[in-house]
Order: structure tokens, then C-alpha cells, then sequence
């Protein structure tokens, strides 16, 4: 299984772009030094797609492959967020990180790999 936790922010959305886009015209590198989203185009207009920090990606994707999300040190200066797959499987895919969205965009990424090789 490939360490999605290592990955670039912009790595991570381009993954989630090819898995969830329709569109052949999807820059694979950034278009400026350090950004996160992934430029797509529909043949008429450019798009920006950065579900690293975007609920309205991430929100759906929760919602459809059952990805919980909870707070692990609430009253704490190291506060990150722990997203897990809602299965009753004896080993769910998890991931913890500072940004929910990332965590969560991670479990997902897990769970697709996983299909993908069963």
C-alpha cells in the first residue's frame, strides 16, 4: 500500500482529481511553485481542484464510503483529527493529520487501492 501520509497536498489532490474528474485535461504539475490545487479543464475554461481544503469535496466522499471523523486532542496544542472507515471489518483503513480533509481524503485513497487490488 502506498504511504498516502508522505505525499504532497498537491499529490493527494491530484490522485483524488483522476479518480473523481471526467476530464482528459488535467495538468499533472502544479501551474506555481508550491501549489496544492489541480488544474483541470472541460475544453472551454480552467478549474481549480484542491479537496485539501475544500469541505465540498471532501463532505460527499464521507458521506458516501462511510469515513468517520473525530478529534484526538481537543484541549491540546497538538489537536488532529483521526478519520477511519466505517466497517465491520477487523482492520479499517485510518488516518490521522492535522487537516481533517487530508485525513480523510487519505482513508479514501486506502479503501480505493484496496478495491482495486481484491
Amino acid at each position: 500500500m502506498k504511504d498516502y501520509a508522505q505525499m504532497t497536498d498537491f499529490e493527494l489532490n491530484l490522485m483524488l482529481a483522476k479518480k473523481m474528474l471526467d476530464w482528459d485535461d488535467i495538468e499533472l504539475k502544479p501551474r506555481k511553485e508550491g501549489q496544492t490545487a489541480v488544474a483541470w479543464g472541460d475544453g472551454y475554461n480552467w478549474y481549480d481542484f484542491d479537496a485539501c481544503h475544500d469541505w465540498s469535496v471532501v463532505g460527499p466522499l464521507m458521506v458516501e464510503y462511510k469515513i468517520n471523523l473525530t478529534v484526538k486532542n481537543r484541549y491540546s496544542s497538538n489537536l488532529s483529527w483521526d478519520a477511519t472507515e466505517v466497517t465491520s471489518d477487523m482492520d479499517p483503513k485510518t488516518a490521522n493529520h492535522t487537516n481533517p480533509r487530508r485525513a480523510v481524503i487519505i482513508v479514501f485513497l486506502m479503501m480505493e487501492e484496496a478495491n482495486e487490488t481484491n
